[in-house]
């Protein structure tokens, strides 16, 4: 489909584990720097060193001279090589601008664009889960899924574990779940 570009970024398609974004270079720009990862990772970032949305995108930006479209399906490896992997329901940021003669990207010239993928509804299944023979280091775990279900997965983790990843939400409870795409 043609989607009109009328601003530097623009988000072409979300969907569940996908999503693609264009960066349209401003008229007269050479070349711009942008990145996109998970919100959180990026809050984390900054409240750990400091920062701003385009000191941020000056340090780790991936520069580019042309018009593009960057589409990413369920992980993408940021220019450091970090693995960002795309879950239902987790947000990202977008963050371009334009480059000045000293690589750096002015306050003045940053772009952002903050969304989530779309949330994954309910499975009409459920699981039976049942925990015996609880010792100091072990337990038996049985866990039977319901007719229909043809692949889980499933983590045991302590209780302190949970609390601590579930602070941003059942969304990174999920993605813990989970885990890699690559471990499918």
């Amino acid at each position: 489909t043609h989607v009109p570009y009328t601003e530097m970024i623009t988000l072409e398609s979300v969907g569940l584990t996908s999503f693609s974004y264009h960066i349209m270079k401003p008229e007269g720009v050479t070349k711009y720097k942008h990145v996109c990862l998970s919100k959180s990772d990026y809050d984390y970032i900054v409240s750990l060193i400091g920062g701003s949305l385009h000191s941020y995108v000056s340090a780790f930006g991936a520069e580019a001279t042309e018009d593009q479209t960057y589409n990413f399906d369920t992980t993408f490896f940021d220019i450091v090589d970090f693995r960002q992997d795309i879950y239902s329901d987790m947000e990202f940021i977008i963050i371009a601008g334009e480059v000045d003669e000293n690589g750096q990207v002015a306050e003045s010239a940053v772009k952002s664009l903050l969304f989530k993928t779309k949330k994954a509804g309910v499975a009409p299944y459920d699981f039976e889960v049942s925990v015996g023979n609880i010792g100091s280091m072990t337990a038996d775990i049985a866990i039977e899924p319901e007719e229909g279900i043809e692949r889980f997965r499933y983590l045991v983790a302590s209780r302190a574990d949970f609390d601590y990843t579930a602070f941003e939400g059942e969304a990174s409870v999920r993605r813990m779940i989970i885990g890699h795409w690559d471990d499918l």
